[in-house]
């Protein structure tokens, strides 16, 4: 998290689960134990993080769409306009 750009959603789960020096809790080992168990990410959220520490499973991040690879007749309005905004 040292080399992450500030401003991100990066940086702002690094904040989140206190692996920044600013942050205000640690919440490293309520993440990192679970993933390496293999539970799922979404059963980790609503189970424990939820009670503890909501911000970081209200992080979302934008789909990749591969404009060549993607049929575009299938593709929703709201992803199309995302293509053509990245397009201008």
């Amino acid at each position: 998290c040292a080399k992450v750009k500030v401003d991100t959603k990066e940086h702002r789960l690094c904040y989140y689960i206190g692996a920044l020096e600013t942050s205000a809790t640690y919440a490293i080992g309520d993440l990192s134990k679970p993933l390496s168990w293999g539970i799922p990410v979404e059963k980790i959220c609503r189970e424990r993080l939820s009670k503890t520490n909501p911000q970081i499973c209200d992080l979302k991040y934008e789909k990749q769409i591969d404009v060549n690879a993607v049929d575009l007749n299938k593709l929703k309005v709201k992803d199309l306009k995302k293509i053509d905004y990245k397009l201008l």
